[in-house]
């Protein structure tokens, strides 16, 4: 007799309701982490398959600098180039932006109207310069990892953040990409650190 269990609802209605290409491309994702490839090539990959599962995203990815608790802008391959610059380097919590507040806050902040949102004052001139208009960030939570000191802390690594060019409500399955990219930008990310330290991540 079989000790399989059989798959819960939920498990079937995200078989549906995600689009297929998404978890093809999370596959390519963590081929790259387990070949050790370059995080900025894992991270700019990451955004390609966001982007082609949901074709009016622009995605971007942050990374917190813990040694100054800033944002970096660690890939960005649709987002205008004028605001790639003004949103590289903000510090996390205390500066404009969805990111920001995403980490300030520990968990996903939507502004489906970045010229009016709270949270975009202070940026709203640059906002206003481009074609964004709806903004979705979540916080990117690393993984566990074994140390000769015991586990360490799961930390806050930074945001996945999709941009849109016009006012947008996220729909169920826009919010399990988002929960889904979220968690797989934390193994690259935890993965790359890893592997910066001269120790070996396993998926």
């Amino acid at each position: 007799m079989s000790s399989t269990a059989d798959p819960t609802p939920a498990d079937v209605e995200s078989q549906h309701v995600l689009p297929p290409t998404f978890l093809l491309g999370q596959n390519r994702v963590l081929s790259l982490v387990a070949q050790g490839a370059d995080l900025g090539q894992i991270l700019l990959e990451f955004c390609h398959v966001v982007e082609f599962a949901l074709p009016e995203t622009r995605c971007c990815v942050m990374m917190l600098d813990p040694s100054d608790r800033t944002l970096r802008v660690g890939a960005a391959p649709s987002l205008p180039g004028v605001f790639v610059e003004a949103i590289d380097g903000l510090a996390a919590g205390s500066a404009p932006g969805s990111c920001s507040a995403a980490i300030h806050r520990g968990e996903t902040v939507m502004t489906t109207d970045m010229r009016t949102g709270s949270v975009w004052e202070g940026l709203r001139d640059t906002v206003e310069a481009t074609p964004l208009t709806s903004c979705w960030s979540a916080p990117i939570r690393g993984i566990e990892v074994p140390t000769s000191k015991g586990r360490e802390e799961v930390q806050i690594l930074g945001t996945v953040a999709f941009y849109f060019d016009a006012p947008r409500q996220p729909a169920r399955r826009d919010l399990m990409v988002l929960e889904l990219a979220a968690a797989l930008a934390g193994r690259a990310i935890t993965a790359g650190r890893v592997q910066e330290r001269g120790g070996r991540h396993e998926l």
